[in-house]
């Protein structure tokens, strides 16, 4: 948690002829929200979309599957917008499933950071179980065996 926008800010450094995009949720963004600024200091090619749903996601299942409860998973309302705008960087907000595409479209055209606001529930499907993710990995080490 927490290493998207410094992950991002390493990868555009590395390859300032590419544009970087990074997926966060709202809490693990705030961890490493910080680098943002360097970002945009630097001017460097980043879009981060961010999911807005105002919850530790990870750690609100993992309690929910543990304890059948969560305590203190909420993450309160950022404008991450106007967190984009507060730092000269361009803030897209999406609030209707429809909007994204265009959304998309408009931060990869910009050239300067972008900061992609995801407004969405957090009653989505858990992610893929690790055990299928390490079938996935075998399955593409396999595959590149062969040829």
């Amino acid at each position: 948690m927490g290493y998207v926008v410094p992950g991002v800010l390493g990868a555009a450094l590395a390859r300032p002829d590419r544009r970087v995009v990074g997926i966060v949720g709202d809490a693990a963004f705030l961890m490493g929200s910080n680098d943002f600024g360097t970002i945009c200091s630097l001017g460097l090619p980043v879009v981060i979309a961010v999911h807005a749903d105002r919850q530790i996601g990870m750690i609100h299942y993992s309690l929910s599957q543990a304890f059948g409860r969560t305590y203190k998973t909420d993450v309160p309302a950022v404008d991450f917008v106007a967190y984009a705008e507060a730092f000269g960087a361009r803030g897209i907000r999406v609030t209707e499933p429809e909007e994204l595409d265009a959304a998309w479209e408009d931060a990869l055209s910009t050239d300067k950071p972008v900061l992609l606001e995801l407004r969405a529930g957090h009653d989505f499907p858990r992610p893929y179980p690790i055990r299928r993710i390490i079938e996935q990995g075998r399955e593409r080490v396999e595959l590149q065996r062969v040829r």
